[in-house]
């Protein structure tokens, strides 16, 4: 039997026949299973840290290469070691760990953390850019040997837009949960072709003051990365280390459970 679907939709919006629901994409409708979870559809690559095709498990030492796949170091302050390890948060297998091996002062430019690139394809559905920006979930599990404030951002490929949120670990060896609901860009140029980069996620763990900013949970103009109020000790702290477990991002209200799907 055919489905009347309504006539020009707008995104985000669902429609209910029976048992089903479905919700416009902006270019279809896609089936809604709001029941199980499996309307918001988390958007990261490889959330649990279990695949690591390149190193399988051996250490990267160098910026810009995959601790696992579909997550990048970014390190350009003191020495680091990165890699998959089995310590994790219960009922998961892995995580990726940094390890400060050699120390340094901080300086202007400083960027040291991890970071995560999400293409378009992925990202057609929150609109952002436009009235009709869609809010976003983002949840993990982190650990570090330092208690104190890092941080996290969203930022557009054109480092023109950023959206800061700081993550405060408040015990150390510890691992904690963080969630946060995050409203969608309205403003700003997000790119809109196929296989490319349209947001930058990041985890990062010592910002130098070029890249910090006053503002946190809300989008500003301009190129920032974490907060005045990181505390910034990782890269003066040898043998530090800070750990990403389990993440997900959803085109969602709030924050979905963190599920491993067996098919």
């Amino acid at each position: 039997m055919a489905l009347d679907f309504p006539n020009s939709p707008t995104l985000g919006q669902l429609f209910t026949s029976g048992a089903l629901t479905w919700r416009w994409d902006g270019s279809k409708w896609v089936a809604a299973t709001l029941a199980t979870g499996l309307y918001y559809p988390n958007k990261l690559v490889n959330p649990f840290m279990e695949i690591d095709q390149a190193n399988e498990g051996a250490a990267v030492t160098t910026s810009a290469n995959y601790v696992v796949d579909g997550v990048v170091i970014n390190v350009n302050l003191g020495t680091i070691s990165a890699q998959r390890s089995t310590d994790a948060p219960p009922g998961y297998p892995n995580s990726a760990i940094i390890t400060q091996t050699g120390t340094a002062a901080v300086v202007a430019g400083s960027l040291n953390g991890f970071l995560r690139r999400i293409e378009w394809d992925e990202l057609i559905d929150t609109g952002w850019g436009t009235s009709s920006a869609q809010t976003v979930a983002l949840a993990f599990w982190a650990k570090a040997s330092i208690a104190g404030t890092y941080c996290g951002s969203l930022n557009n490929a054109a480092a023109t837009r950023s959206y800061v949120f700081n993550v405060v670990i408040t015990a150390a060896n510890t691992w904690q949960l963080f969630s946060y609901t995050i409203p969608g860009d309205t403003s700003g140029v997000w790119a809109v072709a196929p296989n490319t980069t349209a947001l930058n996620l990041r985890l990062t763990l010592v910002v130098g003051s070029t890249f910090q900013t006053a503002t946190t949970n809300a989008w500003v103009a301009g190129n920032f990365v974490a907060s005045t109020a990181i505390s910034n000790t990782m890269a003066t702290t040898l043998n530090a280390t800070f750990q990403l477990g389990p993440c997900g991002l959803w085109v969602a209200p709030a924050p979905q459970p963190l599920l491993r799907l067996t098919i």
